[in-house]
C-alpha cells in the first residue's frame, strides 16, 4: 500500500489522465479492484472479463452516473429524468479493455505463486494466457491450451469505438480508454465537486462548482486536467475564502472525519518519540470512532458524497458526507478515544513487537506540553486559548466557546508558587483545554 500511496501523492499536483493511468497500472488497484489476471472471453467455457474495475472507475474515478451540466447539476431528459452517464453494454465492453494483466515479474498470466508478486512494479500485458503450458509442462505441447489473454475485436462504449487490434496491442486499448474517460465532459465537475467537498465544504453552490470545472477543462493556458491548477482553484475560490458559503453560515464547512481529527492532534501537538519510532496500531480507538484507515467497509469509502443525516440538513436539501460516520456508537467513543490520547497520554497503541524487540516505555510516544504550563494561571488563560484556538480551530473558535471553556478551566484549582504554576496542575489544564476545544461543534465544523 505504500507504493500507491506513493503514486497518489507524486501525482496530486500532475495531471488528471497521468495520474488514472498510473493507478490502471498498480497491482494495489489490479487487486483490490480484482481485474489481476483478467481473462478474455471464453465463449466455450462462457467465462467473461471481470467487470469490477470498468465499474468503478466510471462510477467512482471519473464520470458518476448521471450526466452533469458544468456547474455539477443532473442534466434532464423530456420526462424530467436523470440522464445515466453508462449502461451495462458500456460497463461489459470496457471491462475487455482491462484484461490480460498481471503482475510485472509473474511468468504467465494467471501465476499465482506469491515469489512472483510484486506491488511495485507496474502490470504487465501477458497478450497469451500461457498458464496452462506453464502448469501442464510434463504434458505434450500438443495437449496444452494456449488462449488469448487479451480480448481482441472492437470495444464499444460511451459512444465511442476502440477499434480492432492484434493480441499485442493492449496498451493501446488502455490508452484510447482513458482517453475517452479522460475527455468526458462529466470529469470536470464530477471530480471538482469531489475536491471541494474533501478540502472547503460539504455543499458548493452550482457555481462555485463550475468555476472549478472550467478550470479542469482548461488551465488557462489550453491544459485539460491540470490537478495543481484544479487544487488552487478549490482553495483559492471567494467562496472558499469566507468560509461562510456566500452567507449560509448554518451550513458551511464539512464535519471532520475520525482520522482527521487525530492527525490534526497528533501533527498540532507535535507528538514526540524518543529515537523517532512510531508504530501505530489504535486498533481500540479506532473500532470506538468508525474509521479505520484502509478499512473502509467497501469500495464506496467511509461515506457517500452525497449522505444527508436526518434533521435539519435533510429537510432543507444538504449534503453532510462525513455525518454518516457519526452515530451514538461513534460519538461517545471519540469522548473515549479523546480522554486516552489527552488525558491519560496513551497516544500510541502498540500490540504486536517484531522479533526479538521489546516494549521500552522510555520510548512510548506523548505530547511534551510543559512549555504551555506558565500559560495555565488564571490571567493567562485567554493566551492558552487563544494558541490551541490556533493550532487546532484555526481560530474559528467564537468567543462564547472560549468563555466556557475559560470558565471550566477556572474550576480546576491549581497551585502558583512564584509566579510558577504546580506541574501537575498545570499539565491537567492544558489537557483538558485541548479536549474541551477537540470537542466542540466549531472544532468539528472544518471552515
Amino acid at each position: 500500500m505504500s507504493s500507491y500511496y506513493d503514486v497518489l501523492l507524486e501525482n496530486s499536483f500532475t495531471n488528471y489522465r497521468t495520474l488514472i493511468e498510473k493507478i490502471t497500472y498498480h497491482p494495489s488497484m489490479a487487486v483490490y479492484l480484482t481485474y489481476m489476471n483478467n481473462r478474455a472471453t471464453n465463449v466455450e467455457k462462457q467465462t467473461f472479463p471481470d467487470e469490477n474495475y470498468a465499474r468503478e472507475i466510471m462510477q467512482l474515478f471519473s464520470i458518476g452516473l448521471f450526466q452533469l451540466n458544468l456547474d455539477g447539476t443532473e442534466k434532464k431528459d423530456g420526462a424530467g429524468k436523470s440522464i445515466p452517464t453508462y449502461n451495462n453494454d458500456d460497463i461489459a465492453n470496457l471491462a475487455k479493455v482491462f484484461t490480460g494483466l498481471s503482475w510485472g515479474d509473474s511468468k504467465y498470466l494467471g501465476d499465482f505463486v506469491k515469489d512472483y508478486w510484486s506491488y511495485t512494479k507496474k502490470l504487465k500485458f501477458y497478450p497469451i494466457d500461457s498458464s496452462d503450458a506453464y502448469l501442464r509442462d510434463w504434458l505434450p505441447p500438443s495437449s496444452w491450451v494456449i488462449v488469448n489473454g487479451h480480448e481482441v475485436g472492437p470495444k464499444t462504449f460511451l459512444g465511442s469505438t476502440i477499434p480492432t487490434r492484434s493480441v499485442q496491442q493492449g496498451e493501446l486499448d488502455i490508452k484510447d480508454a482513458l482517453d475517452i474517460l479522460y475527455n468526458h465532459p462529466n470529469v470536470g465537475p464530477f471530480i471538482g465537486r469531489r475536491l471541494i467537498q474533501r478540502l472547503v465544504t460539504s455543499n458548493p453552490s452550482p457555481a462555485y462548482i463550475q468555476r472549478v470545472a472550467t478550470v479542469f477543462n482548461n488551465n488557462g493556458s489550453g491544459v485539460r486536467g491540470d490537478l495543481k491548477a484544479v487544487v488552487r482553484a478549490v482553495l483559492l475560490d471567494p467562496e472558499a475564502r469566507d468560509c461562510c458559503n456566500n452567507g449560509d453560515t448554518q451550513f458551511a464547512g464539512a464535519f471532520k472525519e475520525p482520522f482527521i481529527r487525530y492527525t490534526n492532534l497528533v501533527k498540532g501537538l507535535n507528538l514526540t518519540a524518543s529515537g523517532g519510532v512510531f508504530r501505530n496500531v489504535m486498533r481500540r480507538a479506532y473500532d470506538k470512532m468508525g474509521q479505520i484507515p484502509m478499512y473502509s467497509p467497501s469500495v464506496f469509502n467511509f461515506f457517500a458524497p452525497d449522505y444527508m443525516p436526518d434533521g435539519a440538513m435533510k429537510g432543507t436539501g444538504k449534503y453532510g458526507p462525513e455525518f454518516q460516520t457519526l452515530n451514538s456508537q461513534t460519538l461517545t467513543g471519540y469522548l473515549n478515544a479523546l480522554n486516552s490520547w489527552i488525558i491519560v497520554d496513551d497516544v500510541i497503541e502498540y500490540t504486536t513487537y517484531f522479533s526479538g524487540e521489546t516494549y521500552k516505555p522510555q520510548q512510548e510516544p506523548g505530547f511534551i506540553l510543559t512549555a504551555d504550563y506558565p500559560l495555565t494561571r488564571n490571567d493567562r488563560l485567554p493566551q492558552l486559548l487563544d494558541k490551541y484556538n490556533l493550532i487546532l480551530a484555526h481560530g474559528r473558535l467564537s468567543q462564547k466557546t472560549l468563555d466556557i471553556i475559560k470558565g471550566a478551566l477556572l474550576q480546576m484549582p491549581i497551585s502558583v508558587t512564584n509566579g510558577v504554576p504546580n506541574a501537575d496542575d498545570a499539565s491537567r489544564r492544558v489537557r483538558l483545554a485541548i479536549y474541551l476545544i477537540m470537542v466542540t461543534p466549531d472544532y468539528l465544523i472544518n471552515k
